[in-house]
């Protein structure tokens, strides 16, 4: 099994209340490899215009409105 490093990119799809749940733990998480992991290390898809600003400033991440808005992920976390 590959283990994602500091330089990863993990796209998590759908980010309602359970896939918001698993970022804000991986990001508040110190153990590694989460520990390595910041806000512009993931790329979240969610479809609501709202939600994807209130991702975006809350947590640093990059939030895009479609799956085929992805580009360069080394993981994909389905949250939906």
């Amino acid at each position: 099994m590959a283990v994602l490093g500091q330089d990863a990119r993990i796209a998590l799809v759908g980010c309602g209340k359970m896939g918001e749940a698993v970022l804000s733990g991986w990001l508040a998480s110190e153990a590694a490899p989460a520990g390595t992991l910041s806000g512009e290390s993931f790329i979240v898809v969610e479809p609501t215009e709202e939600r994807r600003a209130h991702l975006a400033e809350r947590y640093g991440v990059t939030a895009v409105a479609d799956v085929s808005d992805l580009d360069g992920c080394d993981a994909v976390v389905l949250a939906v």
